[in-house]
């Protein structure tokens, strides 16, 4: 979630950009959010600014409300205001710092998905983002990072449909660690997942 601040902060900002547009611009904008209200009259200006900062946020961000935004959406959404008012050093320093955040997300996604399966971090990880980029995690693009991540998982859940189903360990007194059983009267053992008690797992003979 975005902070009051940083709501603020972009509020003015919008408010910035809008007031920079050029004549022409302010006119097609206060045509289409007319349009957008069903208003054959014209919408005043204030109204034609909600619309355009709520289209500029939507396509910026994919949220068209600044309290449904999330921190990484802050430096995109205030790179494109500062684009919109000439401001092109300003705009790109802000991008370059929201797509080093990107990568930062991608790189812990990627950590995470490599703990979920069993897979050696960062050396897994490092290997497959060289074999795709030639580049290290640290310095790959976040396009490559999420080709990273999806060839993880991919692999992940592959590997884990393969992996033969283990028998459970029935010790001499007809335990089984982790699992409970019961004997019913045909004298099998009917071993049941701890985490799911109605699905029989395995039977085997009773040791007794």
């Amino acid at each position: 979630m975005l902070s009051i601040s940083q709501i603020k902060s972009l509020s003015i900002m919008a408010r910035h950009a809008f007031d920079s547009l050029k004549p022409d611009q302010l006119e097609s904008i206060i045509a289409q959010a007319s349009e957008a209200a069903d208003d054959p009259f014209g919408v005043s200006r204030s109204k034609a600014f909600d619309w355009w900062r709520h289209q500029q946020q939507l396509e910026v961000t994919g949220r068209a409300s600044l309290k449904n935004m999330v921190n990484e959406d802050f430096n995109k959404l205030k790179a494109r205001y500062l684009f919109i008012q000439g401001n092109v050093k300003g705009s790109l320093l802000s991008d370059i710092a929201a797509t080093e955040e990107d990568c930062r997300q991608l790189r812990w996604l990627i950590q995470q998905a490599c703990g979920e399966y069993d897979l050696a971090w960062p050396g897994y990880a490092e290997t497959v983002c060289k074999s795709k980029s030639g580049h290290s995690l640290e310095h790959a693009s976040a396009d490559v990072l999420k080709q990273v991540l999806y060839t993880i998982n991919n692999r992940g859940r592959h590997s884990n449909r393969r992996k033969p189903s283990e028998k459970p360990k029935i010790d001499k007194k007809g335990k089984q660690p982790g699992r409970g059983f019961y004997i019913p009267s045909d004298n099998k053992t009917f071993v049941v997942d701890s985490l799911n008690p109605d699905r029989t797992v395995h039977k085997v003979d009773a040791p007794f």
